[in-house]
C-alpha cells in the first residue's frame, strides 16, 4: 500500500510541534524527523505555513459537519473554540517562523473561509447583502483569531461561549 507522504510529513510535524511547543518549527526539523530529503519536503509543501494550513484544511470539513450538527449557537461556539485551541500551537509555530507575513495572510483567508461556510449554514448569505456578510465574516474571523491568540489555560470555554452568545443576542452591555 503506497504511503501518503503528505499525511506522513504532517503527522511528524504535529508530533514535533507537540514535543517542542516553545521552539520554531523548521524544514530541517521536519526532514530530520521524517527521514526524508529537503527536496521531498518541498515536492509536497512549498513552506512550513503551507504544511500547517494543509493540516488545518484537512480537518475543516469535519469541523463544518460538527457545526451543522451542533445544538444551537452556544454548542457551535464551544466547538469552534475547542478546535481553535487545538490548533493554536501550530498557528503560533507559523507566526514565530520567518514566514510570518505569508502565514498571517494564509490563516486569515482560512479563518474567513470557515466563517463563510458558517454563514452559509446559518443562512446569513440569504438574509443580508453580500457587503454586510463579508464585513461580518471579516469581523468574526479577526475576533476569533484575537481571542485564540490571547487564550490561556485560565479561560473557560463554556463561560466564554456564553458571553459570546449573550453579546450576539444583544444581552451583553458593550458600551460601558
Amino acid at each position: 500500500m503506497p504511503i501518503d507522504m503528505k499525511a506522513a510529513i504532517a503527522a511528524k510535524a504535529i508530533q514535533l510541534m507537540e514535543k517542542n511547543r516553545n521552539r520554531k518549527l523548521t524544514v530541517k526539523d521536519i526532514v530530520d524527523e521524517c527521514g526524508i530529503t529537503r527536496q521531498t519536503f518541498y515536492y509536497h509543501f512549498s513552506c512550513v505555513p503551507e504544511l500547517i494550513c494543509w493540516i488545518i484544511d484537512r480537518n475543516m470539513e469535519e469541523l463544518v459537519s460538527r457545526l451543522k450538527a451542533a445544538d444551537g449557537d452556544r454548542e457551535s461556539i464551544e466547538e469552534l473554540l475547542s478546535e481553535g485551541i487545538k490548533y493554536m500551537p501550530y498557528i503560533k509555530a507559523g507566526m514565530d517562523s520567518s514566514y510570518r507575513a505569508e502565514f498571517e495572510r494564509i490563516i486569515t483567508s482560512r479563518t474567513q473561509s470557515l466563517f463563510r461556510k458558517i454563514s452559509e449554514i446559518k443562512g446569513l448569505d440569504r438574509n443580508y447583502p453580500e457587503e454586510e456578510v463579508s464585513f461580518i465574516i471579516k469581523y468574526h474571523g479577526f475576533a476569533m483569531m484575537g481571542l485564540l491568540i490571547s487564550w490561556d489555560d485560565s479561560n473557560d470555554i463554556k463561560a466564554i461561549s456564553e458571553l459570546i452568545v449573550r453579546m450576539l443576542e444583544g444581552k451583553l452591555p458593550i458600551n460601558g
